[in-house]
């Protein structure tokens, strides 16, 4: 019993400390001159703890705290700076750690910011402040940048919200949208919704000139524009240039219209392919008189082609060229024959006339002497 009086007794001697003008609880010394005090007055209401120096929540002197409470939200109004974790040195908030921030009920971390002016978002800056990059939100999307301290953000890359990724550019009209040169090792480019056609890549042609496209057509590439095909190598290797519509023989290259140029360099698989086997002591060189049967006959040369065989199936410049080497070369040979048959028709025509001369001159004896033997007589 009286145990409890006594309990009762100092109850009320700590009641009437809190509701006394100028009252407070001390949690260390009792003079109010150390951390851990809370003091209460009756004319200003409940000013604050002391932390060394007296920090009130409100009041109307000049040394009130910026600290302002309102229900359950405590504000922090005045000039100043707040430090978690250590002391802050600049920003109004400074925290020395690790941040965690949980929706209600829900273990995902969240984190919203918002600005009156500008664009919400985060800042990173350098340790200098010389240099930082922004995460900043608009609403065409997010955007991602860096510039200088002072110079306004240089967007880097937007994540818009149609879908579109853009580089260097803040509305981009893409998937994927860069606005400048880009490099990479390798770029892969997927089919499009069709059977025969392949991935494609467009060059937009500037002003009013072409766009040209260049795509896997049939197992082959392709480029064209939409006049027509300009260029289109087949998947069995075969370049067609121009509108080629088929591709006859085995040959490589196919040109529509025509080829101008100012060099051209053939080369021969083998010396047989050449024509110098004219020359040859076992070639069986066509006499003048054969060729002519032959060419009133067929209408073309011996070893040539007709005009109908070319228009069917065209001809091979190698060995068209040989043919007419060969042609050319017996020509040389009959032209060697005929010279030598006028060499030895000169020479018989000498002997004739040397005959003649001498017959002649016999002739001329033979007269004189008949002469003189009918005078004699």
């Amino acid at each position: 019993m009286k145990h409890l009086f006594s309990t009762v007794i100092c109850s009320l001697i700590l009641i009437g400390s809190l509701v006394a003008q100028d009252a407070g609880i001390t949690i260390g010394d009792s003079n109010g001159t150390t951390n851990g005090t809370i003091k209460y007055n009756s004319t200003s209401g409940f000013q604050g703890l002391h932390l060394g120096n007296w920090m009130p929540f409100t009041g109307a002197n000049t040394s009130a705290s910026p600290w302002t409470v309102s229900g359950s939200n405590i504000y922090f109004d005045g000039p100043g700076t707040v430090g978690i974790g250590g002391l802050s040195d600049g920003p109004a908030l400074q925290v020395n750690g690790v941040i965690t921030a949980n929706m209600p009920g829900s273990s995902t971390g969240a984190v919203s910011f918002s600005s009156p002016i500008g664009l919400p978002g985060v800042i990173f800056r350098s340790n200098d402040n010389s240099s930082r990059a922004d995460i900043r939100f608009a609403t065409s999307g997010l955007h991602l940048g860096a510039h200088g301290a002072v110079t306004p953000p240089n967007t880097s890359l937007v994540l818009a919200n149609n879908g579109r990724v853009g580089i260097g550019t803040t509305t981009p009209i893409q998937k994927l949208h860069v606005n400048g040169t880009f490099r990479s090792n390798t770029i892969f480019v997927d089919p499009q919704n069709s059977t025969s056609e392949g991935g494609e890549v467009v060059l937009y042609g500037a002003g009013s000139n072409n766009d040209y496209h260049i795509d896997n057509f049939d197992g082959g590439v392709r480029f064209f524009h939409s006049g027509g095909v300009a260029m289109e190598i087949t998947d069995n290797y075969k370049i067609k240039l121009g509108p080629v519509t088929s591709t006859p023989g085995n040959f490589r290259l196919y040109v529509a219209t025509g080829i101008l140029t100012e060099r051209v360099k053939i080369a021969t698989m083998a010396t047989a392919d050449w024509a110098d086997y004219v020359f040859d002591e076992d070639y069986k060189l066509k006499s003048l008189h054969e060729v002519k049967s032959f060419v009133q006959k067929n209408k073309h040369l011996p070893n040539i082609p007709s005009a109908q065989e070319i228009e069917k199936s065209g001809y091979e410049l190698q060995k068209m060229d040989a043919k007419l080497l060969e042609k050319i070369e017996e020509l040389y040979l009959l032209t060697i024959q005929l010279d030598e048959e006028k060499q030895q028709i000169e020479a018989n025509n000498i002997k004739l006339q040397q005959e003649n001369e001498l017959l002649k001159t016999t002739q001329q004896n033979i007269l004189t002497r008949l002469s003189k033997l009918e005078h004699t007589h």
